[in-house]
C-alpha cells in the first residue's frame, strides 16, 4: 500500500518501450550484443533522486538527494502541521467536533509514516566497497557469507561487472493516465545499470536528472576502471 502511494506522491511512471536506434555493436565488445537493451526497471522518477560521491580510494557510493530529503520533509512537516491546524479550527470554530480530536494523531502519524518510508527506499545505502570487493545496495552486514551471495538485484562482486549501461526511457505521469495527452506531464527517466560477465544486468538507480546521472556513471566508471555504455539518443 505504501509503495503504492509512495509512486504516485512522487511522480513515478508507466514506462514505454521506444524503439533503440543504435547498434550496441559499436561498443566493441561481444557482451554488447548479448545484454539487452531495454528497460531494466520499468518506472522512472521524474526528480533527481541520487548523487555518486568517492568518499575513499577504496569506497563510493550513491547518496539520497536534496531533493529526496526536501520531498520526505513534506511528509514529516504535514504530519505535524495538518493535525495541529484542524485541532486549532475545531478549539475555535467547532467545540461540538472535539470528538474528532483524538483521530488528528492519526492521520498525522500517517503522513510521517509516509516519509520515513520514502527515506528508507531512497536513502538505503547503495556502496562500491573496494575492500571487500563488493557492490551492496541496501543495509547489509559485513562480512557475508557464501550463502548471501545467491541470485539477487542488490549485490555483486565488483569483479564481475564488466560495463556501466545508461538507457533513457519515456515515462508517462500516472497521476495524469486518465488526461487527454495535452494536459499528461510526460518525461524522460534514466537508467544506470550493471552489466555483469555473464550479460545479466543490475539497476542501481533511475531518475530524470540526465546530465548528473551521466555524470555519475563516468565518476563511478573510473572508479571500478569499466567502460561506460552510453545508449541515450543523440
Amino acid at each position: 500500500m505504501l509503495e503504492s502511494i509512495v509512486q504516485k506522491l512522487s511522480s513515478l511512471a508507466e514506462s514505454k518501450i521506444a524503439e533503440i536506434n543504435f547498434d550496441p555493436s559499436r561498443f566493441n565488445d561481444e557482451l554488447a550484443l548479448k545484454t539487452e537493451w531495454t528497460p531494466c526497471k520499468w518506472h522512472g522518477t521524474n526528480f533527481k533522486t541520487h548523487s555518486f560521491k568517492q568518499k575513499s580510494a577504496d569506497l563510493a557510493e550513491f547518496s539520497a538527494s536534496v531533493q529526496v530529503m526536501l520531498f520526505a520533509a513534506i511528509f514529516f512537516i504535514a504530519g505535524v502541521a495538518v493535525p495541529a491546524y484542524f485541532g486549532l479550527s475545531f478549539f475555535r470554530n467547532n467545540s461540538n467536533m472535539l470528538m474528532f480530536l483524538p483521530v488528528l494523531p492519526l492521520a498525522g502519524l500517517f503522513w510521517v509514516i509516509v516519509g520515513i518510508f520514502i527515506l528508507r527506499k531512497y536513502a538505503k545505502p547503495i556502496v562500491f566497497d573496494r575492500q571487500s570487493g563488493l557492490y551492496l545496495k541496501g543495509r547489509r552486514k559485513l562480512p557475508l557469507h557464501s550463502a548471501d551471495m545467491g541470485k539477487t538485484t542488490d549485490m555483486a562482486k565488483l569483479s564481475d561487472i564488466h560495463a556501466i549501461q545508461i538507457l533513457q526511457e519515456y515515462c508517462q505521469d500516472r497521476t495524469n493516465s486518465r488526461s487527454s495527452s495535452n494536459e499528461s506531464r510526460p518525461f524522460y527517466s534514466y537508467e544506470l545499470n550493471l552489466i555483469l560477465k555473464d550479460g545479466s544486468r543490475l539497476n542501481v538507480i533511475d531518475h530524470s536528472g540526465k546530465d548528473r546521472l551521466v555524470q555519475d556513471a563516468e565518476q563511478l566508471a573510473n572508479f571500478l576502471s569499466i567502460p561506460v555504455w552510453n545508449a541515450i539518443p543523440g
